[in-house]
């Protein structure tokens, strides 16, 4: 599992997609009724939710479809479907896995979600246990919605199809990720939610990517959460579009650190 956040050749979006998400919703409400594990296409092509309940199965899709959308547009497109699993806990192969020394591998606590690499596999939590999560474990202190959990879908299937899109040699260098499905998120949030984001950065000290060549681990380490908003900024100033280009085709160097 590489990415944890405290991720026509056989996806694109199915034409009337709006449309067809609300098809799907009605078709989860009755899987609930009936009992049934939730089950969805989402209307979307390459999209696969699987849920314990209704209600997040639907945000899920809200979310995948953003992400689907805003990389699309932009050319990019995995080659491979992705499926997106909602419960109330993590498997227990996370939840459980220890180091050699005994410590847990992973640390899932706070955590919202996760995209898996090996398996092509989005990890959620419900939209319930999502809104139990600290407010430090939200951006910029945000309260839990729904507006702002479909956005984390939207992050973590952008993650999906970053690292499967790539078109570089080798793997895609960790924050680079992180900046492409930062972008996605915040670019298709809710204008309302997205300018809160914005008012509570600028309060809080701001900051902000001044060129390409500051992508890299130093930058995020520093302040994940601001990194997000750093990232959107950037994105739409001059260099953005283009260094968003440039991740995607493996022409964005990593920053030397010394």
């Amino acid at each position: 599992m590489a990415l944890l956040l405290a991720l026509v050749s056989g996806l694109c979006l199915a034409a009337g997609w709006e449309e067809q998400l609300a098809s799907a919703r009605a078709s989860l409400a009755a899987q609930e009724r009936a009992g049934t594990p939730v089950e969805t296409d989402c209307g979307l092509e390459g999209v696969r939710v699987v849920s314990e309940e209704a209600e997040t199965a639907a945000m899920a899709c809200d979310g995948a479809g953003r992400a689907l959308r805003f990389m699309g547009e932009r050319g990019f497109k995995p080659p491979k479907p992705v499926t997106i699993r909602i419960a109330g806990r993590f498997p227990a192969r996370y939840t459980e896995a220890k180091n050699p020394d005994g410590s847990p591998k992973y640390h899932l606590e706070d955590v919202y979600g996760f995209y898996e690499t090996d398996t092509s596999e989005v990890f959620m939590k419900t939209f319930a246990e999502f809104s139990k999560l600290p407010p430090d474990s939200m951006a910029m202190g945000m309260a839990p919605t729904r507006e702002l959990y479909a956005s984390y879908v939207a992050h973590e299937v952008a993650h999906h199809v970053s690292l499967l899109g790539y078109r570089g040699q080798g793997k895609m260098p960790r924050v680079q990720t992180e900046f492409l499905s930062y972008v996605a998120q915040m670019e298709t949030l809710a204008p309302t939610v997205r300018e809160e984001l914005l008012r509570r950065f600028k309060a809080a000290g701001g900051g902000s990517i001044d060129s390409a060549g500051q992508i890299g681990e130093l930058i995020y380490s520093m302040d994940p959460q601001g990194f997000m908003i750093k990232s959107w900024v950037f994105f739409k100033g001059p260099e953005g579009a283009k260094t968003l280009d440039d991740i995607m085709n493996g022409r964005l160097a990593e920053p030397v650190t010394f």
